[in-house]
């Protein structure tokens, strides 16, 4: 091999392993905004308009229930072990690499209006890996300039001669499609992802429990929780399921009353960055649904659908609550006088050292995080015996 050809071997596996690292921490990132409880700090979260965070945190950041970004570490993954191949055996790189390059430009492109036009930021390592995409491929293509119809088409030629005459190939291939094709039965779930995302199940009626506002049950009820919460938070949405569970069971013991402490810089002076981009807006709907008494039904709806909280979809959800007066709640949304009461609960949230959530206030005294239901029926039984 010349030494141009070994430079740009060389440079393309430098470009493949910088797609991978970046990979790499946008799927930890990925991890770390759907599991926190509490802001999440990261380099590339530079402003509202650049910002990786924001664009991990929104619906776009997955596809069939699985991270974009595994998507692209499974492709560098490829991309180096042709390179890998080629040390040891004399095959078309170039061009296999130049192929799965060029195929990912469009969603590439896909991605990035998506981000600038639905999420409205940009995230700086997504587009570290569009640039190496077009990169490598523009690269190559130059390289390859006097030689460009080989290298369309002798990667492609000599795969399909492989798969033909080559049992292993042919074996190695449709192992391969078929571990790719499982993955989306496997995969979701290890990142807490199905396609639905939710966060709490359904309650109906509430069994007749009586609901005033932002509060539901017995306000002489000898439990009283309030709840500070955000509508993205998925352990918001698990720790609601759980209070409204133990209320289902003891219908006349427990009152519970809602704080909004939404994790989103649009109305929370404490978070600093955009975290939960919906989660302001999210409040203000369910605080107008509370002007009817149909809070706990919307809510429900929400915390279903945490990751598709847009207006839009929020709207959607309201159109199938019986009783709610959708003209109505739709000028309380747009009147916006809610935000106040909005304002107050995070301010009061500020005085008790909360800055994550789900925070609850049980009797006076804080309990933070999820918590089962078998944790609530215990603090239950120790306030009936006065512990």
């Amino acid at each position: 091999m010349n030494k141009e050809r070994l430079g740009i071997k060389l440079v393309t596996a430098i470009l493949m392993l910088i797609g991978l690292i970046s990979s790499i921490y946008l799927t930890d990132l990925f991890i770390k905004v759907h599991d926190a409880t509490g802001p999440v700090e990261s380099f590339c979260a530079v402003s509202d308009g650049v910002n990786c965070i924001s664009v991990s945190a929104s619906q776009y950041s997955r596809l069939f229930g699985i991270p974009i970004s595994v998507y692209g570490l499974e492709y560098f993954i490829l991309t180096l072990a042709i390179l890998a191949i080629s040390l040891f055996r004399r095959i078309k790189w170039e061009s296999y690499i130049f192929w799965l390059m060029t195929l990912a430009l469009p969603g590439c492109l896909a991605l990035g209006l998506v981000s600038a036009f639905l999420i409205k930021s940009m995230c700086l390592l997504c587009m570290t890996v569009y640039a190496v995409c077009l990169g490598s491929s523009l690269m190559l293509a130059i390289a390859n300039r006097k030689s460009f119809k080989e290298l369309l088409v002798d990667g492609p030629w000599e795969l399909y001669d492989a798969i033909v005459t080559h049992m292993p190939t042919r074996a190695t291939v449709v192992v391969v499609a078929l571990f790719l094709l499982s993955e989306f039965i496997w995969v979701p779930p290890l990142f807490h992802c199905s396609c639905d995302d939710p966060g709490a199940a359904p309650h109906g009626d509430y069994n007749g429990l009586p609901v005033s506002g932002m509060a539901m049950g017995n306000p002489d009820a000898p439990l009283k929780i309030e709840e500070y919460t955000d509508m993205q938070c998925p352990f918001c949405g698990k720790g609601h399921d759980s209070i409204m569970q133990l209320m289902q069971k003891y219908p006349d013991k427990v009152y519970v009353v809602h704080r909004d402490f939404p994790l989103d810089n649009a109305c929370n002076r404490t978070i600093k960055r955009a975290f939960h981009p919906n989660a302001c807006d999210a409040a203000v709907w369910g605080r107008c649904a509370a002007q009817q008494n149909k809070f706990p039904q919307l809510v429900d709806k929400m915390f279903e659908h945490r990751q598709k909280l847009s207006p839009v979809n929020i709207e959607s959800y309201a159109k199938n609550i019986e009783g709610l007066d959708l003209e109505k709640l739709k000028a309380c949304v747009q009147d916006g006088a809610v935000m106040k009461d909005i304002k107050a609960d995070i301010e009061a949230g500020v005085k008790l050292g909360i800055r994550g959530t789900p925070v609850f206030m049980v009797n006076g005294k804080q309990v933070m995080g999820y918590k089962p239901l078998e944790f609530w029926e215990q603090t239950y039984s120790d306030i009936l015996k006065g512990k």
